[in-house]
């Protein structure tokens, strides 16, 4: 068994307990994320080249064409993500995992976890240390276990998982067609300053008024 699969063992361990951790102490959500988050980081922190990716942001249309492309797909998804649920209108509950901040330190905490922890962990785990390449069948089952360990670390009913599905689709994909990570991981870091920074500043806003 090469030393990729190895690799896995315990990255595949340390969400199965996250994923049974959330559902049992949904109230330490935000914590358990940091810690996830943080345990993945740290297994895969030879896989990360600062230098590399300065040399992909330099490389021109080969790495900015599927960069944006995968960028427009991304906000097409998460529209569709924010709407998926109204055409299923019998739904009461959409699935996805509540992460509950309550204080200055959860906040910003949340911020790092989200905006930065969150983009390199997933990408360096669930795309550059999953799929595989070696041949199709392993590269389709792959690709398909990356979708679901990913939309289950967001989602705990099948609404929710597929709308998770559906906005982590294109990432994979960029990720497959290019097979650099700094593609989907430059994609996944803007795609998560976009979505959480306009809250992250309006809660900082707030407090600041008190």
């Amino acid at each position: 068994m090469n030393t990729k699969w190895k690799k896995l063992y315990f990255p595949l361990f340390w969400e199965v307990a996250f994923i049974i951790g959330t559902r049992l102490w949904s109230i330490y959500a935000l914590y358990l994320y940091f810690l996830f988050f943080l345990g993945i980081l740290v297994a895969y922190q030879d896989s990360f080249s600062m230098r590399a990716w300065l040399s992909s942001l330099r490389s021109g249309k080969k790495f900015w064409i599927p960069v944006f492309l995968t960028g427009a797909a991304t906000y097409l998804a998460y529209q569709f993500k924010l709407k998926f649920p109204s055409l299923l209108p019998m739904v009461l509950d959409v699935g996805i995992i509540d992460i509950r901040t309550t204080g200055v330190v959860d906040m910003f905490l949340f911020a790092v976890t989200f905006m930065f922890m969150a983009p390199f962990a997933e990408e360096l785990f669930l795309r550059a240390g999953l799929i595989s390449f070696a041949d199709k069948k392993k590269m389709v089952a792959t690709t398909l276990l990356s979708l679901i360990l990913n939309m289950l670390l967001y989602a705990d009913g099948w609404v929710g998982m597929v709308s998770m599905a559906l906005l982590f689709l294109p990432m994979t994909l960029c990720y497959v067609c290019t097979r650099n990570k700094y593609a989907s991981l430059t994609v996944h870091l803007v795609y998560g300053l976009c979505y959480h920074m306009p809250d992250f500043l309006y809660a900082v806003a707030r407090m600041s008024m008190r």
